[in-house]
């Protein structure tokens, strides 16, 4: 349409550039929400490489448990099995919510959509160690896995509102 402004042309098609960014809420993504989201897609794909593959951890902390006299035993096993998942999971939701974080508050709905993403990906890996024949899905596991998440997420959150913005000075 001539003489009509692109922004009121329904129509119209995004420039190309920094402005045609993939959008949160309607919201172009700032650099740090940009920087946390290539972080997120590296980890989950470091993740998922991780939990697809024949090598399993928890043997080789068997090895360790036996090589270093502390006698393996079965409960061992799910003590290393929770840890490890808490380890995975912990920096997924503090990068996830650092993804989703808006205009920097750590909003209850911030807090909901990474608890959903982060479980939503631990339901994906736990129905692909079921497929495979080399690895071992568990409920536990997902349990753990979304609570891991939420505590990262929590902690993100907590260390927003106590360390201040760029360029925010705290009250004295």
């Amino acid at each position: 349409m001539a003489g009509v402004p692109a922004e009121k042309d329904p129509n119209a098609r995004p420039a190309v550039g920094r402005s045609s960014a993939v959008k949160h809420s309607g919201r172009p993504l700032d650099r740090v929400q940009r920087r946390y989201a290539a972080l997120v897609a590296l980890y989950a794909l470091a993740l998922a490489a991780l939990v697809t593959s024949p090598i399993t951890l928890v043997p080789l902390w068997e090895i360790v448990y036996r090589r270093g006299g502390f006698g393996y035993r079965e409960s061992h096993e799910l003590v290393v099995d929770v840890a490890l998942n808490v380890v995975a999971f912990l920096p997924l939701g503090f990068l996830l919510h650092g993804s989703y974080r808006g205009d920097g508050g750590a909003s209850r709905r911030v807090l909901m959509l990474t608890i959903a993403t982060a479980a939503a990906f631990a339901l994906a890996v736990e129905a692909t160690q079921w497929a495979l024949a080399w690895r071992r899905a568990s409920a536990l596991d997902l349990v753990i896995d979304v609570a891991a998440a939420a505590a990262g997420a929590a902690l993100q959150a907590l260390l927003r509102r106590t360390r201040p913005a760029a360029g925010e000075r705290r009250p004295s």
